[in-house]
């Protein structure tokens, strides 16, 4: 718990931080800054974004299609690493790419790695997966790390639920050391038909309830084998559960920003990162 401490920051004022009697936070610069600890989460967000979604939509197994699409995703930047790594997770979600970075197997090096996300349920999920990891309650567009003190961000179909993906990605700069690296995926703006359909979805469902939605989600899961879903996910490999959560996690949010691939290019640049690759969403950039 308290190798994370000389990396994290008072969102309120950027002072230091310091543990008191283990179940909270307290700000050297300001005492009245006050962060609770519960089980190992550092919260830094009061609200319960998604704290439903990943309830009632997740199982403790991960489908094997979606722990390769995140081997697959995290290779690249795993792969040339070497030393001891700070990989900060921000939107770690179920943990996929958690239990990717668990297996020893993949890795030739150590981490210390750090969970973000908005849920507090997602986290205790991701925790599972990586018990000695660090778990941050907080927003990506919000980050309560200090500037320079990652060496990977990973951002798995994140960046686009946020209520400003530039700024998002200007916070991912910021705590990135020189040299570091990211990676992310944005699922891009579909096109023509598909386009066409998928916003009709949306725009029906902005004026549902849950259980209107939910059961839109369930007309839609039978037909993910023939949908473009980069994790692969259908019900050959996955359970019903886990598959409404891949359609409920692209019709039911307010906040969602569908980019084009000239969009991304330029969200990208204007955060000053230097891109190495970038194709269907997937980019890898450096801090320079």
């Amino acid at each position: 718990m308290y190798k994370i401490l000389d990396k994290l920051i008072c969102l309120k004022c950027k002072g230091r931080l310091k543990i008191e009697k283990n179940n909270y936070l307290i700000c050297k610069k300001n005492q009245k800054h006050i962060y609770n600890i519960n089980n190992n989460i550092f919260s830094f967000f009061h609200k319960k974004n998604f704290d439903k979604h990943w309830s009632e939509n997740t199982n403790t197994n991960l489908p094997k299609s979606k722990i390769n699409v995140a081997k697959n995703f995290l290779t690249p930047l795993i792969k040339e690493s070497s030393y001891q790594k700070t990989i900060l997770d921000v939107g770690c979600g179920d943990g996929v790419h958690a239990s990717v970075l668990a297996n020893k197997k993949n890795l030739n090096f150590k981490i210390n790695y750090i969970g973000l996300d908005i849920s507090k349920v997602a986290l205790s999920l991701t925790a599972k997966r990586i018990n000695k990891g660090h778990y941050l309650h907080a927003s990506a567009t919000s980050l309560p790390l200090k500037k320079d003190s990652i060496d990977i961000v990973i951002s798995y179909g994140v960046i686009a639920y946020t209520q400003s993906p530039k700024k998002t990605l200007r916070e991912f700069y910021r705590v990135l050391k020189k040299g570091g690296k990211l990676g992310i995926w944005v699922y891009l703006q579909p096109k023509g038909f598909k386009g066409v359909i998928f916003n009709f979805i949306r725009k029906i469902t902005s004026f549902c309830g849950d259980w209107a939605t939910y059961r839109i989600a369930d007309c839609i899961v039978p037909f993910l084998s023939i949908l473009p879903i980069d994790s692969k996910i259908n019900l050959t490999n996955a359970s019903w559960r886990q598959c409404r959560e891949i359609v409920l996690v692209n019709i039911q949010p307010k906040d969602l920003i569908l980019p084009s691939q000239k969009q991304l290019v330029d969200w990208i640049k204007k955060a000053n990162f230097k891109i190495k690759k970038i194709k269907n969403g997937k980019v890898y950039a450096l801090k320079v």
